[in-house]
């Protein structure tokens, strides 16, 4: 019986990529590596692998970085089920320290925004971003609680990570176009056949995830308005 699952684990890639490349089993770390690269490229560039979580602000308002963090979409809290976001401030000061004590600018009163916090154009709740220690600093909201939505790298560093069936082809593609590029023995054309190769399968990635038929008629449909008869 052939397989069916939707999911294959990462190793598993690796180790069949490894067979069909007639490669060494002492390649599997360095493929490894490859392999994890590929689905991070993929993930932040290919396809749609939002991830939404719930959690828990400190004393200091503070939230860190979630270990598979790549980019953010958006924060808020929900409401009726829909989430209201959070606004971004830059002018939130964030200090260069560990110190866990935070100071706020004034200027935030001042702007004219939407989201979560509104109230006579403007919003009561900011979050900046603080990159050079992994975290999203808030400047106080009514919940301890917020919804983060990102950007996944899809690689888990406590298990085995397990992917998507439909991206295995690509994740090959991928690794045996590096592992080309970084091998002077191998001759430059066949280095742009893996290349076209792979783009191919990023190609049939982008496919999958174009809206379908009745996608695109119920948005056409939202955006139709009717006229009175005559």
């Amino acid at each position: 019986m052939s397989d069916t699952s939707r999911l294959i684990k990462l190793k598993d890639i690796v180790k069949n990529t490894l067979f069909l490349a007639r490669k060494s089993k002492e390649e599997y770390f360095r493929f490894f590596q490859l392999a994890t690269r590929a689905y991070r490229d993929l993930c932040l560039y290919h396809i749609n692998n939002k991830k939404t979580v719930l959690l828990d602000m400190d004393s200091n308002n503070v939230i860190d970085f979630p270990s598979d963090y790549l980019s953010l979409i958006a924060i808020g809290i929900p409401l009726h089920g829909q989430l209201f976001v959070f606004t971004k401030d830059h002018e939130l000061l964030i200090k260069a320290t560990l110190d866990p004590v935070y100071g706020w600018t004034d200027a935030i009163d001042e702007k004219s925004t939407y989201g979560y916090g509104a109230s006579g154009g403007k919003n009561d709740y900011y979050f900046n971003i603080d990159s050079e220690n992994s975290r999203f600093v808030f400047n106080g909201t009514q919940r301890s609680e917020v919804v983060l939505q990102y950007v996944s790298s899809g690689v888990s560093a406590t298990a085995e990570t397990s992917v998507p069936v439909v991206v295995e082809s690509a994740i090959q593609s991928y690794i045996l176009y590096r592992d080309a590029l970084y091998d002077p023995n191998i001759a430059l054309n066949q280095r742009m056949i893996l290349e076209a190769d792979y783009n191919q399968e990023i190609r049939k990635l982008r496919a999958l995830a174009m809206p379908s038929i009745q996608e695109i008629k119920d948005e056409l449909a939202r955006g139709y308005k009717q006229t009175p008869k005559r």
